[in-house]
């Protein structure tokens, strides 16, 4: 049977510590986000931790932690930690400057002792809720970013999911398959997300779509990346308020 190694917790009160949690495929760094907890004077700003098993496979604070610095932007709403543990995203699905959600992407300076940014923070527009999900590749450099409130033309809340890579010190669009949008209006397709190792599969959930009129059913579909992506499955709830894609993973 599985042996628990250790539980971590946290001292600070209503923080939701735990919310989003990402691990590196050897399992030695964690990454944990506490999307309501206070910073100082700032209400719901976000908390995010990174953890790494010591010698005796203990779970120690990596550097210090990565915090909101405003009112309510819930730093750590979403979470991800590349495959080989060098780099984090941080989604907060309220902040960016007109509130519309942005992410930031960190890496460990030895030097230093702390994470520090690399790649431009990522903005969405207002109301979209852009990083409401992270995901990144195995080495940091390729992001896939959930926006389940985007709007396409006259339909509201269809949710995207965008796919961005690093060039230079700057985050730009993926040529070719940057975005994929949901369906229908309410499908909030980007309520998850996930990026293969290698860049090449991504798989969007999307919770609120209705399928064959049972409400809220939600879906999950897979892309494989050509010239742009390409839908390769799809999986469609089958009860009422099942809400199938709620989160979603990839091997």
């Amino acid at each position: 049977p599985p042996t628990l190694i250790q539980t971590l917790a946290n001292d600070e009160s209503d923080g939701e510590y735990g919310n989003s949690v990402g691990l590196s495929n050897d399992g030695n760094r964690l990454v944990v986000g506490a999307r309501s907890e206070n910073v100082g004077l700032f209400e719901q700003a976000g908390v995010v931790r990174v953890y790494e098993r010591d010698a005796i496979g203990q779970w120690v604070l990596m550097g210090t932690p990565i915090v909101g610095t405003s009112d309510g932007v819930r730093a750590g709403w979403s979470v991800s930690i590349s495959g080989d543990g060098s780099s984090v995203a941080v989604g907060e699905p309220k902040g960016g400057q007109s509130d519309g959600g942005a992410v930031s992407t960190y890496r460990f300076d030895d030097e230093q002792g702390t994470w520090i940014p690399y790649g431009t923070v990522l903005e969405g527009d207002a109301g979209e809720a852009f990083g409401y999900a992270t995901s990144l590749s195995n080495d940091g450099n390729l992001m896939a970013v959930g926006t389940p409130k985007a709007a396409r033309e006259a339909l509201q809340n269809v949710g995207k999911a965008s796919v961005f890579y690093l060039f230079g010190s700057e985050w730009v669009p993926l040529a070719g398959g940057s975005e994929v949008y949901g369906i229908d209006a309410n499908d909030i397709d980007g309520t998850s997300v996930a990026l293969s190792q290698d860049g090449s599969i991504l798989v969007i959930g999307g919770k609120g779509r209705d399928v064959d009129g049972v409400r809220n059913a939600g879906h999950c579909r897979v892309y494989k990346l050509g010239t742009e992506w390409e839908l390769i499955h799809s999986i469609e709830g089958q009860t009422e308020n099942g809400r199938l894609g709620t989160s979603v993973a990839v091997s």
